[in-house]
């Protein structure tokens, strides 16, 4: 069996080359499938407002969704300079190329890095108003909200988001841990944000567990809001 690797061939080497040369190329061809795709979508945003005020009161955000829900992110909030998040591996590299061709800023950061993974996404975020994150991700548990995300959060003074997306007609990969859903040509697809949800930098009282508790119950309500208003466009279109 092949042993993975969170450590990939220094960038200056020929491997090293290789390797970006490859990720930049499947970056560029699923960047173009993308936009395609994202162009024939009958997407509608919801809540829209909940990003745009307090952007608008230059209070920090960090825009949180599952992990199986993130493909229609790229495209639909292009342009806004999100600084995002990917494994350190090849699939990190690819992702992190796709959201620089849709204008966010990304870095990779080691899946298991404890200590150094969380200083290196302080690091990262010190001087963004805007973040994206996947609080279950890379490797789950399904559906799971991590406690370093509640801790970045209060520590950064960055008001969570919860946002859910959803399609129909999708393709649902129910075998991969994430059931990450695709959505195909011609979808209707159904973007809401959530409330959002500051947590104070002593989380006011609370433990940890009752802000990962409230995060994945915002993210659950997000999606089961996403999937109604896409239940009345659809009999609305009949």
């Amino acid at each position: 069996m092949r042993r993975r690797t969170d450590n990939p061939a220094p960038e200056g080497s020929p491997a090293g080359r290789r390797r970006q040369r490859l990720s930049r190329s499947v970056a560029f061809f699923c960047s173009v499938i993308l936009s395609l795709l994202h162009r024939s979508w009958r997407t509608e945003v919801v809540g829209l407002e909940n990003l745009e005020n307090p952007l608008r009161r230059d209070e920090r955000v960090l825009v949180v969704f599952w992990h199986g829900k993130y493909v229609p992110f790229f495209t639909i909030l292009r342009g806004r300079g999100a600084c995002i998040f990917a494994s350190r591996s090849f699939r990190g590299e690819v992702i992190c190329d796709i959201c620089r061709h849709f204008g966010h800023h990304c870095l990779t950061i080691p899946e298991r890095g404890g200590g150094e993974t969380s200083e290196r996404m302080r690091e990262a975020l010190a001087g963004r108003q805007l973040a994206a994150l996947v609080p279950d991700g890379p490797r789950g548990p399904y559906h799971r909200v991590k406690p370093g995300v509640v801790r970045l959060a209060a520590d950064l003074g960055m008001t969570l988001l919860p946002a859910s997306a959803v399609a129909r007609p999708r393709l649902a990969l129910v075998r991969r841990w994430d059931r990450m859903e695709i959505p195909l040509p011609l979808s209707r697809v159904q973007l809401v944000f959530g409330r959002p949800i500051a947590v104070p930098r002593d989380l006011g009282g609370q433990g940890a567990g009752w802000w990962q508790q409230h995060l994945g119950e915002a993210l659950e309500a997000a999606g089961e809001r996403a999937e109604a208003g896409l239940d009345r466009r659809v009999k609305g279109e009949e």
